[in-house]
């Protein structure tokens, strides 16, 4: 019975004692170096890793910029299409002007 009253005691103890993540002045890196984002450094406060500071984090891809806004390695990926649909815009053109030269 003794037995049973301590090891509900310890485990109750156990469960009420808060977790340390880190120690007092310990740093570590966060976020990326990757396109247009910096990577940052997380702070240890009071046993709890802080939000990343001083990084620069993705941002919505901006087309035809040339830099790599999201961060994923890719520079403009939306404008996949982009050269499709100009040639085939000249095409069209070209076909047009013959077409219309030919009395189409």
């Amino acid at each position: 019975m003794a037995l049973s009253v301590a090891l509900i005691a310890f485990v109750s103890f156990a469960a009420s004692v808060h977790a340390i993540d880190c120690f007092k002045g310990q740093t570590r890196p966060c976020g990326s170096n990757i396109g247009a984002c910096q990577a940052g450094v997380r702070v240890c406060h009071d046993g709890n890793w802080s939000d990343c500071i001083g990084g620069t984090l993705p941002s919505d891809e901006i087309c035809d910029n040339g830099i790599d806004d999201d961060c994923d390695g890719a520079t403009d990926e939306c404008l996949t299409f982009a050269p499709v649909l100009i040639i085939t815009g000249l095409l069209l053109f070209v076909i047009m002007g013959l077409l219309i030269k030919l009395g189409f």
